[in-house]
């Protein structure tokens, strides 16, 4: 081995320029490549931080009627609830709403709007792994206007105060108590927000919400038991959607079918229109993957040609200093290349016989 180290440090000082060039084409290939495989790793890693990522399936909809047809991120308003009460194998939901315009929110002076409000249901915590810091998961969204505020945007409007208990205001008109505060989420997560008011306050601002086919403006995330499929789950939703909505929709001519995806395949696998967050395609994954094995490939072939030319010229320099007679008859550089290439083929006609 230490043969072997010798011998490379000895050529790359007695040729620095094509040790330099030979040594950095392949560099820049496999750190490409790398940059590359990295990037591919953090796209495929979307939301498996949650503890129950195999577990947790986003309900959607396939609309269809004569004249249009859509897939849908969203469902009714009422089918939460009811898959939970009717169904024991759902251990948990929350419903998600996202203002369609910024925010005010303001104390005392400070006063920003924000684009990362979020309300939600009294159960996700239960349903995602996302870090509650202050406050009982339970309780912290039960009530009307109830906010949980991320780390960040609390020292933003608090500074070094406490914030659980203080009042902060929402559009200069609704007065919402903090009750808790949240990790801000990660940066792999296919949703963010910066603050998560309580969906029982939607209740409050619309009243009951309980219309099956008209009321299709909320996202749906459930958390199902361990054992539970996702072909289960699909069931269990279309018979609720057919049981209650069916009539009206048949009557308008149109039909409504779940659509079911694993949160780890949301990022990648995004709704035709009106997605919550953050989304890619696997197309992408798929060509980026391909782009950092044809650089690979071009790096490797580079170096071993540089390197097999590098050999050649040395070894045809050795075959010459064997024929030393080919040089003195020679009385051009032409005439050199001649006969070192009928050299060259008397020496491999052995080989070859």
């Amino acid at each position: 081995m230490n043969h072997f180290f010798k011998v490379a440090i000895r050529n790359i000082i007695r040729n620095p320029v094509y040790s330099f060039i030979n040594i950095l084409g392949l560099t820049i290939g496999f750190t490409s490549a790398l940059l590359i495989l990295i990037l591919i790793i953090h796209e495929i890693n979307y939301d498996h931080f949650h503890e129950h990522a195999e577990n947790i399936y986003r309900i959607g909809l396939d609309l269809k009627s004569e004249s249009l047809s859509l897939n849908l991120p969203l469902a009714m308003t009422p089918l939460g609830p009811e898959l939970k009460r009717e169904y024991p194998d759902i251990t948990g939901y929350t419903r998600i709403s996202k203002p369609r315009t910024t925010t005010l929110l303001s104390f005392e002076e400070k006063k920003f709007y924000e684009d990362g409000l979020l309300y939600v249901d009294s159960g996700f915590f239960k349903t995602f792994s996302f870090e509650l810091v202050r406050g009982d998961p339970d309780k912290v969204l039960k009530l009307p206007y109830s906010m949980l505020l991320t780390e960040e945007t609390a020292k933003k409007y608090f500074g070094n105060q406490d914030p659980v208990g203080q009042s902060i205001m929402l559009n200069n008109q609704y007065h919402f108590t903090i009750t808790g505060l949240v990790k801000d989420p990660p940066n792999n997560s296919h949703f963010s927000f910066t603050s998560l008011g309580s969906f029982a306050t939607l209740y409050e601002w619309q009243g009951s919400m309980g219309n099956w086919a008209g009321n299709i403006n909320y996202y749906l995330y459930v958390r199902i038991q361990p054992g539970t499929t996702a072909d289960e789950l699909f069931t269990m939703t279309d018979e609720l959607i057919q049981k209650n909505a069916g009539e009206s929709l048949s009557m308008a001519g149109r039909q409504l079918t779940p659509i079911i995806t694993n949160i780890t395949d949301i990022y990648l696998h995004p709704a035709t229109m009106g997605e919550l967050g953050k989304s890619s395609s696997a197309q992408y994954v798929r060509i980026f993957l391909a782009i950092a094995l044809f650089i690979l490939v071009i790096a490797s072939i580079n170096y071993m040609n540089l390197s097999t030319a590098r050999s050649v010229n040395r070894l045809v320099k050795w075959e010459l200093k064997k024929y030393p007679v080919l040089i003195n008859h020679c009385s051009d550089y032409s005439s050199l290349a001649s006969q070192s290439f009928y050299a060259w083929l008397y020496l491999c006609y052995p080989c070859c016989s």
